[in-house]
């Protein structure tokens, strides 16, 4: 009771020590803070799958996430119309740039007109942003035409998708490593759809051994019906090629498809990269189901 007691009055005195042209809220279970300076939100919170809200602020990468502001008061009206702007920036730890944007109304020059108003941005957490990291989301919403502002700061988690097992050597190092679906466009878990193209995806990957600036390595895949019928065998999918480490690094990729949907599922996959100078190795499994 008295940790409970403690956080109200933590909530209360901030809300009354503002003017009333000027609001500051925070969040105690996602950590998102508010601050308003001649506009205010009515409500701000945050969604998956466009709809439905979360108090979460941990995602798997790929995951799409939105943070919603709505019945948005305090513009300077044209008409019926308003005209806000939107910048969105993405830090990591460092204070590193991962992402932003100048305006994500740039586009609607003519202006909303939207009773009540309700202002969003998505946040697809992939690529340039990794896996295991920490980032810092800062929106800024002005008004076009007068002097309201508003601002946002959500603090989040990336987390690897725990779907996919890796089983990795010391020396190799990898930033991140998922499913992606090439049709819908979209990184996903272990779901996947008859008749579609899936990428398993490594990124950042280092370790491989040297030899006059070049790495050699090796891509395997396997794949196995639940019965145990072997769907796909492939020692080697790269060939005798030697790459740039740099190659390397930006990305390797296998992609799979399964055209037949009685196949007996859960599929199991292991991808494997192994070094051909070296005993080094890496592998990816990961247990597949037709989306019902």
């Amino acid at each position: 009771m008295k940790t409970k007691l403690s956080l109200l009055t933590l909530v209360v005195s901030v809300f009354f020590s503002c003017e009333f042209n000027k609001s500051v809220k925070l969040d105690l279970l996602t950590g998102l803070s508010t601050q308003g300076d001649g506009l205010s939100a009515g409500d701000v919170y945050l969604t998956i799958n466009e709809d439905e809200r979360i108090k979460r602020n941990t995602f798997v990468y790929g995951e799409i996430f939105y943070l919603n502001f709505n019945d948005v008061k305090g513009f300077v009206k044209e008409g019926e119309n308003v005209f806000p702007g939107m910048e969105l920036t993405i830090v990591g730890e460092k204070g590193d740039t991962a992402m932003h944007y100048d305006d994500m109304y740039a586009n609607e020059t003519a202006g909303v007109n939207i009773t009540p108003l309700l202002l969003y941005t998505n946040v697809t957490v992939a690529k340039p942003m990794t896996s295991n990291q920490k980032y810092t989301l800062h929106v800024h919403i002005w008004d076009k035409k007068g002097t309201g502002t508003y601002r946002a700061t959500f603090n989040f988690d990336v987390v690897p998708n725990d779907q996919i097992a890796i089983t990795k050597d010391a020396a190799i190092t990898y930033n991140n490593i998922y499913l992606f679906s090439k049709e819908d466009g979209t990184i996903t878990d272990n779901k996947i759809k008859p008749n579609q193209t899936y990428f398993m995806l490594f990124e950042g990957l280092t370790g491989f051994k040297e030899e006059e600036g070049r790495v050699s390595v090796g891509l395997s895949v396997l794949a196995k019906s639940n019965s145990g019928e072997i769907l796909l065998d492939e020692k080697d999918l790269l060939g005798d090629g030697e790459w740039e480490p740099g190659t390397v690094y930006e990305q390797v990729s296998s992609d799979i498809i399964f055209r037949d949907p009685s196949i007996q599922t859960p599929i199991s996959c292991e991808f494997v990269i192994y070094d051909k100078k070296s005993e080094a190795s890496i592998s990816a499994s990961v247990s597949l189901e037709f989306e019902k």
